[in-house]
């Protein structure tokens, strides 16, 4: 992955973080992060999902949580370890039939 794919990647999870803190205080609480789950999609409990997250536990996701907990999620689904993933990978994660 080049640097600028890297920047823009950074940026975005940025922009969604920054989305979903909604009161701005640099931190998600369990209304904020519910909005991380989608219904329609995969039904996943807010507070089970929290939980992976929120690592120290406190009722709060911090960028620094939510950064570690996408990467170490990508990271699982890249099986080739490659920087992208595909529509094979996502099927062999079962996210994707």
């Amino acid at each position: 992955m080049s640097m600028a794919a890297a920047q823009e990647a950074l940026q975005q999870n940025l922009v969604v973080f920054d989305r979903l803190d909604r009161n701005k205080d640099g931190q998600l609480n369990q209304s904020e992060f519910a909005a991380l789950t989608n219904p329609y999609a995969i039904k996943i409990d807010p507070n089970s999902l929290m939980s992976l997250f929120d690592t120290d536990r406190n009722g709060q996701v911090t960028l620094i949580e939510y950064r570690i907990a996408t990467q170490s999620s990508f990271d699982r689904i890249d099986g080739d370890r490659n920087g992208v993933v595909t529509a094979l990978e996502l099927r062999a994660s079962g996210i994707s039939p």
